[in-house]
């Protein structure tokens, strides 16, 4: 029997490494995937852009890979005397990839992509500054200035960062026909940025000139989503040889790996807990010396941590519990196949029910309970009791499934 069950175990952990690995490279061809987005680089040449030096800066661009790659040979001495004008020229929303998501469904929405199409929008920008290093940056700061004249100030970001940040909603008209936006290379908290590579990836974004949304169940979202996954993979391919596809995966694992081991996990830091709170008891021998003559001796019992230091420390296991989870997958997968040539007792008393249950029971009393703060009561409520029920249920098939094979 035991060997039948790490034959199943074995199968479910490989299909859920295949769709990790399916699901980091949608997820990593989707960072760098152009949806609806006006990228700054499109059509880029020297009419986008206006570069003013001051005080002896000196400043090299080039576009490289759809991003604008600045080689910094003289900073300056204050922190605005590198300033670049870039300029997004012929504003206006494509709406072939709306149109294309949609697909037989975009007759249903032809009014709200009218008004799309027309404008005039509230705009966004997504932009990010990364430094030359991989994994580390000169730590300075820049100033990115929106269409609307607000100022953002940020770190840099390393080479292989996929965040972006965004900029307050602006608004822009048609009949203007272009958004210009500013970079300075430096703050004026902490000066101009050092020497060398920085490279600047930003992209406008359009949207409802009133800030509606498109109304869409969950069911064509979700085919949205998919659709898009798609096409991205399509367009990247499944290269996944690289950092950020790697921390993606490991990533990935811990998220998806809380479904198998949260209940497990959750069980074993109440006993963490409690095994703290308790402890074994300690002996402690005081003696009090006057002049260097014994004067008192007594014996104190100290039984375990404090609360809070017990509460830190389940904390702690729970935290070295969460990141090794994609390794104990992998130790778990070299067991089942040592353990298909032999028996094995222990995995006996393993409930897939009773932990998946468990695990899942977590996830809905959380929505539960995120539901009842935003006032979603009925559904709250609903949840609340399913998954306190989950709970209690997985609990005890739990326990019985260990005080039958313990």
């Amino acid at each position: 029997m035991s060997r039948a069950k790490h034959v199943t175990t074995l199968i479910m952990k490989l299909v859920f490494l295949v769709l990790v690995c399916v699901a980091t490279m949608v997820m990593s061809a989707m960072q760098t995937h152009s949806t609806d987005e006006i990228p700054i680089a499109k059509d880029f040449d020297e009419n986008n852009i206006d570069v003013l030096t001051e005080n002896g800066a000196e400043v090299t661009w080039e576009v490289v890979d759809g991003e604008l790659v600045f080689d910094i040979k003289q900073s300056g001495d204050n922190y605005d005397d590198i300033t670049v004008f870039l300029t997004f020229e012929n504003v206006g929303y494509d709406s072939t990839f709306i149109r294309s998501m949609l697909g037989d469904d975009a007759g249903e929405h032809e009014e709200f992509i009218s008004e799309m199409e027309n404008g005039p929008w509230l705009a966004h920008c997504n932009f990010s500054l990364k430094g030359e290093s991989f994994f580390t940056t000169s730590g300075g700061k820049y100033t990115f200035v929106d269409d609307g004249m607000t100022e953002y100030v940020h770190g840099i970001l390393s080479s292989g960062a996929n965040t972006s940040e965004q900029t307050e909603e602006f608004t822009v008209d048609k009949e203007d026909g272009s958004v210009m936006v500013l970079l300075i290379f430096g703050s004026e908290e902490s000066g101009a940025l050092e020497n060398g590579k920085y490279t600047l990836k930003a992209d406008l974004k359009l949207g409802h000139p009133e800030g509606k949304q498109l109304n869409l169940n969950l069911l064509k979202q979700a085919g949205i989503v998919l659709k898009l996954g798609g096409q991205a993979v399509a367009d990247a391919g499944w290269g996944i040889f690289n950092v950020t596809s790697w921390l993606t995966f490991y990533g990935a694992m811990i998220i998806l790996g809380w479904f198998i081991y949260l209940w497990r996990d959750l069980r074993t830091m109440v006993k963490i807990f409690f095994a703290l709170l308790e402890g074994d008891g300690t002996r402690v021998i005081i003696r009090t010396y006057i002049n260097g003559v014994i004067a008192e001796e007594r014996e104190e019992y100290a039984n375990g941590s404090n609360i809070f230091i017990a509460l830190m420390l389940t904390v702690l296991c729970y935290v070295v519990f969460l990141v090794t989870i994609p390794i104990r997958i992998l130790i778990h997968i070299i067991r089942d196949i040592i353990y298909l040539f032999k028996e094995d007792d222990d995995i006996e008393a393993f409930s897939f029910v009773g932990n998946i249950l468990g695990s899942v029971g977590i996830y809905v009393l959380i929505a539960g309970v995120v539901g009842l703060m935003s006032a979603s009561l009925v559904m709250g409520g609903i949840c609340t009791a399913i998954g306190i029920a989950a709970c209690i249920a997985a609990r005890f098939i739990c326990k019985r499934r260990e005080e039958d094979y313990g």
